[in-house]
């Protein structure tokens, strides 16, 4: 039997959200959803399934993508995280406030890339 894994995906763009929540969908994964940062931290505290992965738009009004991964980490110390972003050159962002190197994933992607990654973080 294969165990389901559980991905909270974050993004403030609509399109973006739906089209990965399809994606890891079809990928096996199950999936929650919040389009920002304030929605994903309440989602978390009234989900009583384990999230096994954040994979959050680095750049959001309100929460942004880092501030949610050190919220995140407070909460679920084991939670893995991926970033995305449309804007990111680098493949990792390294926060030195928390000590937190979380890989990031370039938009667009293709939903080969979207699930390697995905495979690759929570390896």
């Amino acid at each position: 039997m294969t165990i389901r894994r559980t991905v909270l995906v974050v993004d403030d763009q609509k399109g973006v959200l739906s089209v990965t929540r399809d994606l890891l969908r079809i990928g096996g994964y199950s999936v929650l959803q919040a389009n920002e940062g304030v929605a994903a931290v309440q989602i978390t505290q009234n989900q009583s399934t384990k999230i096994d992965l954040l994979l959050t738009d680095i750049m959001m009004p309100k929460k942004g993508g880092l501030l949610l991964a050190r919220t995140f980490r407070n909460l679920r110390p084991t939670l893995r995280l991926l970033f995305m972003s449309g804007s990111a050159t680098r493949h990792e962002v390294h926060d030195e406030l928390s000590g937190l190197t979380v890989p990031v994933l370039s938009k667009p992607f293709t939903g080969r890339e979207l699930l390697n990654m995905l495979k690759e973080v929570l390896t």
